[in-house]
């Protein structure tokens, strides 16, 4: 199937934590066929009113939706938009589209799914999960599914990998702290737990809204002589360039941070995260720690030292991070959509 000329309609629940994630990963590949001559086109309720604004403003088509996020109507008028407008495959992304939800619209067009989980049923032809942990074990779905796992399909813009990467070189100090949650708690916690009194910028992402116990542990850090940048997500890529080091308690970076060869220290919230966390460990790019949860601020402390105040270990961290990512998971994802007519088998049971 060749790609020029061919309609992708992407699909992704916007809501929640998760949101921002769906909608950057579909728009990293939307953006990507249209470089090589193809159609992007966003099917979008009408209370996404956000994403549709940015859909809009880069130039991409979008399709109105008249229906519950993720009910029965909501998969009638996708799969008919998609026939109407003779698209070649639909990119689906999100929670609120279940079982049945997918299993009607794989039955008529080719259908991907972006899946970080991996412990539900998917029945459709291609699955994606660019997690450290990805494995097929965890999947459940149809003969003809062909899977994408792990960091050669992180996603990263076509502009970053296209750019000359020189050898960086890891500091003895750091001056540029990147620092990145989805949960303001966590976040706290992970200001209170720094260091001795420092200089560093800390660069984040913190929430709009107010939380008082973030609003004091950030008041505290400056008073300990951090100074606290707060950036827009759109500046995300330019600020991380000049970063020294970063602590994440989200995958949703991953990709951009191993591309540029960050030394990074992934803390996870949960069990679930603490996959991905185990796996980084295990490719020598990251310490193992125990979910956030059941880590004593002792503990988080400590670790928080290792990392930030070990100049050679930070140095491994970035090296070896490096090497999972090369850049290219947008290309492979698109060359395997355009091959849809010859779908790997896979024929894998439950988990």
């Amino acid at each position: 199937m060749s790609r020029e000329d061919t309609l992708i309609i992407f699909r992704a629940d916007t809501r929640g934590t998760r949101g921002d994630r769906n909608l950057r990963e579909c728009l990293i590949l939307a953006e990507a066929h249209t470089q090589q001559g193809g159609r992007a086109q966003f099917a979008l309720n009408q209370d996404q009113r956000t994403a549709r604004t940015i859909v809009t403003a880069r130039g991409l088509g979008a399709i109105a939706i008249d229906a519950p996020l993720g009910s029965e109507a909501d998969s009638g008028q996708l799969l008919s938009a998609a026939t109407n407008r003779g698209a070649a495959s639909v990119v689906i992304v999100g929670q609120a589209f279940d079982r049945a939800y997918l299993s009607t619209i794989a039955a008529s067009i080719f259908t991907a799914v972006i899946e970080d989980g991996g412990e539900r049923v998917l029945p459709v032809q291609l699955i994606i999960n660019s997690g450290f942990s990805a494995d097929e074990r965890f999947y459940t779905c149809r003969a003809d599914t062909t899977l994408l796992l792990g960091p050669a399909y992180k996603l990263v813009t076509q502009d970053v990998a296209a750019w000359p990467m020189p050898e960086r070189t890891t500091p003895t100090s750091i001056e540029r702290l990147f620092v990145t949650s989805s949960d303001d708690h966590a976040s706290a916690r992970i200001l209170d737990s720094l260091p001795h009194p420092s200089k560093t910028t800390i660069i984040t992402l913190f929430g709009s809204r107010t939380c008082p116990i973030l609003d004091a542990a950030a008041r505290a850090a400056c008073g300990r002589g951090y100074i606290i940048e707060q950036i827009a997500r759109s500046t995300v890529t330019d600020a991380l360039l000049f970063c020294d080091a970063a602590i994440v308690t989200t995958e949703s970076l991953s990709g951009l941070i191993g591309f540029l060869g960050i030394p990074t220290l992934c803390v996870s919230h949960d069990r679930e995260d603490a996959r991905e966390v185990q796996r980084l460990a295990e490719e020598g790019a990251n310490m193992h720690s125990r979910p956030l949860r059941e880590t004593t601020n002792q503990d988080l402390q400590v670790i928080l030292e290792d990392f930030l105040l070990d100049e050679s270990q930070r140095r491994r961290f970035g090296k070896r991070i490096a090497r999972l990512v090369d850049g290219r998971g947008t290309e492979r994802i698109l060359a395997n959509i355009a091959q849809s007519e010859r779908p790997r088998l896979h024929g894998l049971k439950a988990a």
